[in-house]
């Protein structure tokens, strides 16, 4: 039934369920995940990519020690008049204000 409805998601890195949707149901009672939102279509026209768990830690880990630094340096500073900043500080919840020449 799947591969009539999603098809072979293999090559995209998702591998194919040990059991399938009639075994599952009757064992459990219910039906697995119904793909209604378009995952596999997605999936197929590669919108977005897997991020492996310990490189989403990672990044989170080193945005919070962006935060930490940051706030530090910011600590003494009522006003700070620079360039256009709004990346590191969107990236670290600081906010900014980006004024025309």
């Amino acid at each position: 039934m799947r591969r009539l409805t999603i098809g072979d998601l293999t090559r995209y890195g998702l591998a194919s369920p040990e059991r399938g949707l009639f075994t599952v149901f009757r064992e459990m009672g219910f039906a697995p995940i119904i793909d209604r939102r378009g995952f596999a279509k997605a999936v197929k026209r590669r919108s977005f990519e897997f991020v492996p768990a310990v490189e989403y830690l990672r990044a989170n880990r080193i945005r919070s020690q962006m935060m930490r630094e940051l706030d530090q340096m910011l600590q003494a500073v009522d006003l700070y008049v620079g360039g256009n900043d709004s990346a590191l500080t969107n990236l670290t919840g600081h906010p900014t204000v980006v004024m025309p020449n």
